[in-house]
């Protein structure tokens, strides 16, 4: 098996009943290390996408950003220092 033959397989691998596909990727993929760390970057880079998607917003929005915090912001962003 060649990559170009694998990098298509490792796309189709969720889908593929094959168990012949199956076996013929997982033998290329013991012998070819360049397309194990295809695979592992490919993997990580779907683990990153999900969290990414997933994880709840961290930050406030400006909407619950009291205005005094505001104000205070603005005037230090100026160079004022902000009354008390």
């Amino acid at each position: 098996m060649k990559c170009d033959e694998a990098l298509q397989l490792m796309g189709e691998l969720e889908a593929d009943d094959n168990r012949q596909s199956q076996w013929r990727l997982r033998l290329h993929l013991l012998i070819c290390l360049h397309c194990r760390r295809y695979l592992a970057s490919y993997r990580t880079t779907i683990r990153a996408a999900k969290a990414a998607y997933s994880a709840p917003p961290e930050t406030e929005s400006v909407e619950e950003i009291p205005d005094d915090q505001v104000a205070a912001i603005l005037q230090a962003a100026r160079g004022k220092s902000p009354s008390v």
